[in-house]
């Protein structure tokens, strides 16, 4: 992704504060449309609180929901919890959407690289399995239909379909057992945080003033946090 590339919102950002504290729901369905023309839906609902944004950075930018970068900051937020994009698209996306909003390119650097060195990360089977439509997998009823010519239908017996469906006392009797298909349970995600140290700050900011493309950060964030322990 080109740093100077940007996108475009659909709906409004408006948000209903909950007892939580920072936590607030979505009133109406908000969107960003990528460069790529990809859709990033939030549904009217949704609850974020501006967590994916490591604590740490709030002491130079503030809190998630004051400054330009907040309508970035709740499509970031949705993604975080949804998983089901990779982790390095859903943070280029919070850099491309802070573009888009009109926050500096000084600020919106050193924010990406913040989530990118701090923010969640999870594993490509998470992203595979928060895709799966349970709905269309759990419980799926199968029945076993004869393949041969249907007998004549006796007295008394209604046919529907294939299934024939008897009008006696036991209406279960005589039928084939439904077969359900076993449940599908999504793996947890593998969700992991670096801590920010003091260090973490001053290089960020060295980032910004240096004006890098995504892939020198990317490059600089993924040499600093190879030695360091999962969180």
């Amino acid at each position: 992704m080109s740093p100077n590339t940007k996108g475009r919102y659909e709906g409004r950002a408006i948000v209903e504060l909950l007892d939580e504290g920072r936590v607030v729901s979505l009133v109406e369905a908000f969107s960003y449309i990528d460069y790529l023309s990809q859709r990033w839906d939030v549904p009217s609902g949704a609850k974020v609180d501006g967590a994916s944004i490591p604590r740490t950075l709030w002491t130079l930018i503030g809190a998630p929901f004051e400054g330009r970068y907040r309508n970035a900051s709740i499509i970031h937020d949705w993604f975080c919890d949804r998983r089901n994009r990779p982790w390095q698209r859903v943070h280029e996306i919070f850099y491309e959407a802070m573009l888009t909003s009109g926050v500096s390119k000084f600020q919106a650097s050193m924010l990406y690289a913040g989530v990118r060195l701090g923010g969640p990360r999870w594993s490509s089977t998470a992203v595979s399995n928060n895709n799966i439509n349970v709905a269309d997998t759990v419980g799926a009823i199968s029945i076993d239909l004869p393949r041969s010519s249907p007998a004549p239908v006796p007295a008394g017996v209604t046919r529907s379909g294939h299934v024939t469906f008897a009008r006696e006392s036991n209406p279960g009797a005589g039928r084939p057992i439904p077969k359900r298909g076993s449940p599908v349970k999504p793996a947890k995600p593998a969700v992991y945080r670096y801590e920010l140290k003091d260090s973490d700050l001053k290089m960020l900011e060295d980032m910004a003033r240096n004006d890098l493309d995504l892939s020198a950060i990317n490059k600089l964030v993924d040499n600093e946090v190879k030695d360091r322990v999962r969180k």
